[in-house]
């Protein structure tokens, strides 16, 4: 039994180092600095650094994670299971918010309601759009940083929207402050986990 519980825990420790490379965040710096400039230049060409971030991702994984942690296979146990299924009870309510969303609308709100809506409706796009995926990825990944992601996705669009400052510039300060973050993250990794080609693949689930 304690031998069990002593892999879960070396697992979850190599599982948490796996995630300390930054990588992540430049995804999810990129698609905000994206988002913010699409609003800024009235343009979607931006929005497909959404897709380039993807593909960066994965070519960083590659070249730079694997090569000194090899391909870790967490396996699919309990603990996995809960969190898909928590994933799936999210999603659900995301669901049930943007349904929630195209309806409300369309039921002639008061003035008051009106105006809050136009002065903090970027808190509402940013939360759903970065807040709530950052929230998951703490939930099931595990890096808390993501949790201050999220409250920054939330925090700094209720500045904006309190301020009365162009849409654009929390999203943007959002997109800017996690790739800088992720930047130093893969900064740190590669210097902490420096690559020795004689030492083979290294970790391996």
């Amino acid at each position: 039994m304690n031998k069990n519980i002593d892999f879960e825990k070396l697992q979850r420790r190599v599982f948490l180092a796996y995630q300390q490379d930054g990588i992540l965040d430049l995804l999810v710096g990129i698609n905000a600095t994206g988002f913010a400039l699409s609003m800024l230049m009235d343009s979607v060409v931006f929005l497909s650094l959404g897709a380039m971030s993807a593909i960066l991702y994965i070519l960083l994984k590659q070249r730079i994670t694997i090569p000194r942690f090899g391909f870790v296979d967490f396996g699919r146990d309990r603990t996995v299971s809960r969190r898909l299924t928590i994933l799936v009870a999210i999603g659900v309510l995301v669901f049930i918010t943007f349904l929630a969303g195209a309806i409300l609308p369309r039921m002639n709100p008061s003035p008051v309601t009106k105006a809050l809506l136009d002065q903090y409706h970027m808190v509402i796009i940013s939360g759903m759009v970065f807040g709530l995926p950052c929230a998951i990825v703490a939930l099931l990944l595990g890096p808390r940083r993501f949790y201050l992601y999220a409250l920054l996705a939330v925090g700094l669009p209720a500045l904006g929207g309190f301020f009365g400052t162009e849409t654009y510039l929390p999203m943007l300060t959002l997109g800017l402050l996690v790739t800088a973050t992720g930047i130093w993250l893969l900064a740190k990794f590669m210097q902490r986990y420096p690559l020795d080609e004689e030492a083979g693949s290294g970790v391996r689930g």
